[in-house]
């Protein structure tokens, strides 16, 4: 744990995508003292965990719109 720890905090950019309505990926890293990063609520996006089929489409949709958090205009490669 402590080598993930020392990784995330040296990270430049976090993105924490968070496959849970009650935020506990977001509330993991504010616990461990952790408050600035970007939070993409998949269930904000429709995504329901163990029900949501995954397809290309799906994970395309996605990655677009953790570029927009991430403030970038070239989503990851298709």
């Amino acid at each position: 744990m402590k080598s993930i720890m020392n990784t995330v905090q040296r990270a430049q950019e976090l993105l924490m995508v968070d496959g849970c309505p009650l935020e506990c990926g977001a509330n993991t890293l504010r616990l461990a003292g952790i408050t600035e990063f970007k939070h993409l609520k998949l269930h904000e996006l429709g995504v329901r965990k163990h029900t949501t089929e995954v397809t290309p489409e799906a994970v395309q949709s996605l990655a677009e719109s953790a570029a927009v958090l991430l403030n970038r205009t070239d989503p990851v490669a298709k």
